[in-house]
């Protein structure tokens, strides 16, 4: 399955209920921990969900403190 990946960062804080977010969106996407301490996530976004995935990311920014870092299709 191809798959987007998008680099995030958020607070160590913030990475649970990020991922609790993320999981409530069911086959959207894919949320992994690369780096706990400096915040940095990978969001394996499902093609058909880019969009989705990058207006949900843009809502919670408003929200908590979650960035996009490099999204890479």
């Amino acid at each position: 399955m191809d798959t987007v990946c998008l680099l995030l960062h958020a607070p160590r804080q913030n990475i649970v209920l990020l991922c609790s977010i993320i999981a409530g969106y069911e086959g959207m996407a894919i949320l992994r921990t690369v780096n706990a301490a400096q915040g940095l996530l990978e969001l394996l976004v499902a093609p058909a969900f880019h969009d989705t995935a990058l207006s949900l990311l843009r809502a919670l920014a408003h929200e908590m403190d979650v960035h996009v870092i490099n999204a890479n299709q």
